[in-house]
């Protein structure tokens, strides 16, 4: 795991590498060479987990001088992936000398073999060709900006931001108050852009060109209800892909441990890490220094006892959420709606004194139809009536307060599946963005279309399956993993999801709807197998999420002191956002009841950001 940045004739020092230290402490590299009439400069920051030797470093250059790489990441079947090269004489037996002997073998087709989590750049100075590539969920970050024969790109945003000095983006400003993140390929950053996940950007030098292309194997499409499989069946195969899956992540040289919630996701990993590791693993959970029925750390310790680990809990104040929020949005670079930011900051930061990997439980919420929304698409689909029930209901006061329910009947209105996922995800609704903006109409359609089509969603038996499609490769990718991934690296931690193994989501996705969810329950088939590996007191929790407090601190001074920084004379959003529009938020959120949490997280994470903005162009 590590940090990697580099360039084609943009000039890189050991400073500029240093910009991401914090990913890779155990050792740096930067190394220049020429192509032809080309300046190529290759860096990597190495954070030590497997092949702690020399062997392991990089750049790493092929034995014959042609191929280089430059990688962040784990390739959790690489010893599979090594048997296939038996003319290769490994020097040493790091991942990272795997990936390049099997992309010299096999091109841009062995990228879809890698099992794990990855950002690369491999250049073949032959052909004259570099590849950008990223995983096929998007776990691991990678940025670019290109301008004429030049090119720039990094593990994270501020390499790059340092040295081309983009302007703001505006039209990603209105999608990101939207979607509350921006999804790849766009930054809030005019010219820097985001590899989207599971694809392979190709870069020919000299020629100047560039194109893109997924390297998602063949995505399987249903033609039938009639599943292939019983759920009794289906149910022991998931298990036995679990198992696998958490079995390869424990793959390191260094200690592990896990992120351990209330919940069955993250209970799952942790029995079967503690199964298989060798030694007592230590399991970390975050709580709040007050009583809140977000606190999961009473839950938590019943789970660590029944599987047998060293718990280590650490508690978020309303103080600690205040104080930290600005540094948290530095840290992730990009403002982001999602309040569990701030709480898995102070759990990185608890984890950093004991361990370099854990492995957390998300990413099973997306496949196997866990959120709210998806029940709502069931709904819809069910209901003829539903465009004309959602406009009844929309006009009662009552029904505008809870926030999923308010989105779910805006969804309901549209007949059109691209639209309706929009309106499923909207933080703010448009005519909202373009008070506060005044840009007319958000783009976030476009970007649910891309995937919607590359999927085949109007070819899937249900738009629910089309919708959970989606959502692993947008808002799980550039939001959840996003920030899971940004402050698990500041910490010098790599953060690891087993439930996004390929052969484990290849499966689920090959299972009808209804053994992952119906109208009264979500993930089925996973809590199936929960059952028959933990306590019940644990599968039928209530879940909670990884919340925290916000919305209730928000209606007390925490909230004053934000209205007043947000609202006043000296607020960053002036000349970005209208702030009387941002007090109606407060208004609504502290005087009328309504939970406008998320909304107003949004805007405080954008007044942060704004701040950096101002000082970097100051």
């Amino acid at each position: 795991m590590c940090g990697i940045l580099g360039s084609i004739n943009i000039p890189l020092t050991e400073a500029d590498l240093d910009r991401i230290a914090h990913r890779g402490p155990d050792a740096a590299a930067l190394h220049q060479l020429t192509v032809d009439d080309d300046q190529v400069w290759l860096g990597h920051r190495r954070l030590s987990i497997v092949d702690l030797s020399p062997a392991g470093a990089q750049p790493m250059a092929s034995a014959c001088g042609r191929y280089y790489l430059v990688f962040n990441g784990e390739i959790y079947n690489h010893q599979e992936l090594r048997r296939q090269l038996p003319e290769v004489a490994f020097r040493g037996h790091s991942d990272t000398e795997t990936v390049l002997y099997y992309l010299i073998r096999y091109g841009l087709d062995g990228l879809a073999k890698l099992n794990g989590i990855f950002a690369i750049a491999f250049l073949d100075t032959q052909s004259r060709q570099l590849w950008l590539a990223r995983d096929r969920f998007g776990v691991k970050p990678l940025y670019y900006y290109r301008s004429r024969n030049t090119l720039l790109f990094s593990s994270e945003l501020r390499p790059i931001v340092d040295k081309v000095s983009p302007e703001l983006n505006q039209d990603a400003l209105a999608v990101l108050l939207r979607l509350r993140y921006n999804p790849a390929p766009d930054t809030l950053w005019s010219k820097v852009h985001k590899v989207r996940p599971g694809h392979v950007i190709t870069f020919t030098l000299g020629a100047r060109t560039s194109a893109s292309s997924t390297i998602m194997p063949f995505v399987r499409r249903q033609t039938s209800l009639i599943p292939s499989i019983s759920f009794r069946d289906a149910v022991e195969e998931y298990g036995r892909l679990a198992e696998a899956a958490v079995k390869r992540q424990l793959m390191a040289d260094v200690e592990i441990g896990v992120l351990l919630s209330g919940g069955v996701d993250s209970a799952i990993v942790a029995h079967l890490a503690a199964k298989h590791y060798p030694g007592r693993i230590k399991a970390f959970t975050v709580g709040y220094t007050e009583d809140h029925e977000q606190d999961e750390t009473g839950h938590a310790a019943y789970t660590a006892q029944f599987i047998g680990a060293d718990h280590i809990i650490t508690r978020v104040s309303a103080a600690d959420f205040q104080s930290v929020l600005p540094r948290v949005v530095d840290i992730i670079e990009e403002p982001s709606a999602t309040i569990s930011a701030i709480p898995m900051y102070y759990l990185c930061q608890a984890v950093a004194p004991h361990l370099k990997v854990v492995l957390t439980g998300q990413g099973a919420d997306e496949p196997l139809g866990g959120y709210f929304r998806y029940k709502s698409e069931l709904i819809y689909a069910r209901l003829p009536f539903a465009r004309k029930l959602a406009s009844a209901l929309l006009q009662i006061p009552g029904f505008q307060e809870k926030e999923t329910v308010r989105r779910a009947l805006s969804a309901w209105q549209e007949s059109d599946p691209i639209r309706r996922f929009d309106e499923s995800y909207a933080i703010f609704t448009n005519e909202e963005i373009e008070e506060l903006t005044g840009i007319p109409a958000s783009r976030s359609q476009d970007y649910i279309r891309y995937y919607y089509d590359l999927m085949g969603g109007s070819e899937r038996t249900h738009p629910v399956e089309a919708m959970m499609r989606n959502d692993m490769h947008m808002n799980l990718s550039d939001d959840l993993l996003n920030y899971t991934d940004k402050i698990s690296m500041h910490f010098g931690i790599e953060a690891r999801v087993p439930f996004l193994d390929n052969d484990l989501v290849d499966f689920i996705d090959s299972l009808p709807y209804y053994y992952k969810l119906d109208f009264r329950k979500t993930k089925i088939i996973h809590k199936a197998y929960a059952e028959s590996i933990l306590d019940k007191t644990i599968t039928h929790r209530k879940k909670k999420g990884f919340g925290s407090p916000a919305e209730r601190w928000l209606k007390g001074a925490v909230g004053a002191d934000y209205r007043h920084q947000l609202t006043g004379q000296d607020s960053a959003l002036t000349g970005h956002i209208n702030t009387k529009a941002v007090a109606r938020f407060f208004d609504d959120h502290q005087v009328r009841g309504y939970n406008r949490e998320k909304q107003l997280f949004t805007l405080m994470s954008l007044d942060s950001w704004f701040a950096s903005f101002e000082r970097q162009h100051a």
